[in-house]
């Protein structure tokens, strides 16, 4: 063995090479996974205020409706979806805040909340004018 020898270099960098590259698509990962959230949420906020504006629906309608829709979409995935509705007589609004844990057990990353609010024109029936 000489000195300045290159035995063992290969180790040493891939030693300080793969945990960097690790995070990196750990990371990758987590963001995939919450682009996909956001999007069911977004999604289940949308369907709720849709079902909820239906002529004679309920708020308790769109409710079931958004609970639905997060639960296929994430499964146990997601923790404490909290939907609220407010069914006015013009407008019905969907608001969904949850929570869905991080990959990697970092203080302020753990978890990640989600959020989503969708609105819909309220349907009602309206009896048809009588021509005099």
């Amino acid at each position: 063995m000489t000195l300045g020898s290159d035995r063992g270099d290969a180790i040493l960098e891939l030693a300080i090479v793969a945990p960097v590259l690790m995070v990196l698509i750990v990371g990758l990962l987590q963001f995939g996974l919450w682009h996909h959230a956001k999007n069911v949420v977004e999604t289940a906020a949308m369907e709720g205020a849709r079902e909820a504006a239906a002529n004679e629906a309920t708020a308790a309608d769109g409710i079931s409706r958004s609970t639905e829709v997060l639960s296929a979409g994430l499964g146990s995935a997601i923790r404490d979806p909290e939907v609220r509705v407010d069914k006015g007589s013009e407008l019905t609004l969907v608001e969904i805040e949850a929570e869905m844990p991080g990959l990697l057990p970092i203080p302020g990353l753990s978890s990640i909340v989600l959020r989503s609010a969708s609105s819909s024109l309220t349907e009602r029936f309206r009896p048809a004018e009588v021509a005099s």
